[in-house]
């Protein structure tokens, strides 16, 4: 006899076991609201968990809408309605996301994919006389950077959209300082319109002439009050870089009488040069589909050392705590580690005379390290004990050192992502 469900039923049962998944994967971050009909093709409403705010509220956050699609097999194609994704201002909708779920209960895969994401690359068909997205699986398979890595990280993500929706939102709710300017008026209080000589001269023209200067003074003001704003308002810190420039042309005299103060360190060179790295950085990433993995591995990174620390501190500090981690440059997974403590003198090569601190001399700089680096092995140092980590009221030593954050740890990935992707900061 033939057990195989028909299609029908098939379908529903997928589409009610990528819901729950779905919900199950959303749970941890987000309110997520029950809704009895499909909303605007969403199958699930969420909002951020922000304690003493309520969807009633007049500020309430913004709500985020899921769509939840399962895959059963590789030749599985959906579709996503265009209007879902593109709002009436023909851009994408920040507050949508596409949930893709396949895999069985042993491997579940989920492919988060952003609104910003579908409108960008993915296929707008005809479909039956009406415009929707295709999404293949074939094609989601190929994208590893829309495949979720690492659960916290992607939540972070949507979370962080949603923000920026609540954001743009309040755009609208800015109070501008300054009204908009309007056309020069001849009015003056009657009692200047009598006809009474004056050694002056013409006082009604006078007037006038005066506010025209006004007027074009007021002009120049209200473009630096609305670079101010845009600066205020825009998420992107280098679509503000020439803005800052612009403004502090404007502001500071050049060709005209007079200079508006603005903050001396409104630019930072250095700032917008370590957000192009950054942006550099994060592109070349997630262009691999590897942003999640070598976040992880700088997490793994620093779980090496700390928790090799545990139940042997304090240390002194003429021991160094070495670490040999195998790892792989395809795709930034640790494979195997060794952790270890030596003596300083013999890690260093060093004479065993002491300071009058008890200390074996060596430089400050030199307390940490990568001492070799290759496409699958790194080895680094720590001299944990020459370290005066932060002092946090009721912590112990173990949670200060894994509360600190020592540069080792940002020398390693520095070195590891210029080794697969080049130096980032060659251009600097």
């Amino acid at each position: 006899m033939n057990m195989e469900p028909q299609p029908w039923l098939k379908a529903m049962q997928n589409g009610e076991l990528g819901e729950a998944r779905a919900k199950a994967f959303l749970l941890d971050r987000f309110w997520v609201l029950e809704r009895s009909v499909d909303i605007e093709g969403a199958d699930l409403i969420i909002q951020r968990r922000l304690m003493g705010r309520s969807l009633f509220d007049r500020k309430a956050p913004a709500l985020g809408v899921v769509q939840v699609k399962f895959f059963g097999h590789a030749s599985t194609t959906h579709h996503v309605h265009h209007t879902y994704v593109v709002g009436d201002d023909k851009k994408p909708r920040l507050e949508f996301f596409l949930i893709c779920i396949s895999g069985d209960e042993d491997c579940p895969i989920v492919h988060l994919v952003t609104g910003v994401e579908i409108f960008d690359s993915f296929d707008l068909v005809d479909v039956d006389g009406v415009l929707k997205y295709r999404i293949s699986y074939r094609y989601l398979k190929s994208r590893k950077d829309l495949m979720v890595v690492n659960k916290r990280l992607a939540l972070n993500r949507m979370e962080s959209i949603l923000q920026q929706v609540d954001f743009d939102r309040n755009r609208q709710f800015v109070s501008w300082a300054l009204p908009s300017v309007v056309e020069v008026s001849d009015a003056i209080s009657p009692v200047f319109l009598e006809p009474i000589d004056n050694w002056w001269g013409d006082i009604p023209s006078g007037f006038r002439e005066l506010k025209e200067k006004a007027c074009t003074a007021l002009e120049l003001v209200e473009d630096v009050h609305g670079k101010l704003v845009k600066i205020m308002v825009e998420s992107d810190p280098l679509a503000v870089e020439e803005v800052i420039k612009d403004l502090e042309f404007e502001c500071g005299g050049r060709g005209r009488n007079w200079a508006i103060p603005l903050p001396k360190d409104l630019f930072s060179e250095d700032f917008f040069q370590a957000c192009r790295i950054h942006r550099s950085m994060v592109d070349s990433l997630r262009r691999d589909g590897l942003l999640d993995s070598f976040i992880g591995l700088r997490a793994m990174v620093k779980r090496i050392f700390v928790e090799f620390l545990e139940g042997k501190l304090p240390l002194g500090p003429n021991v160094v705590c070495v670490a040999d981690v195998k790892y792989s440059l395809v795709d930034f997974e640790v494979r195997s580690h060794r952790v270890r403590l030596l003596d300083v003198c013999e890690y260093f090569d060093l004479a065993s005379d002491l300071n009058q601190f008890g200390h074996v001399p060596i430089p400050g700089n030199k307390y940490s390290g990568v001492v070799q680096l290759s496409g699958n092995r790194v080895s680094m140092y720590l001299v944990a004990g020459r370290y005066n980590v932060s002092d946090s009221e009721g912590q112990n030593l173990y949670e200060k050192y894994s509360n600190t954050e020592f540069g080792l740890y940002t020398e390693c990935m520095d070195r590891l992502f210029a080794l697969k992707y080049g130096d980032p900061y060659s251009g600097v």
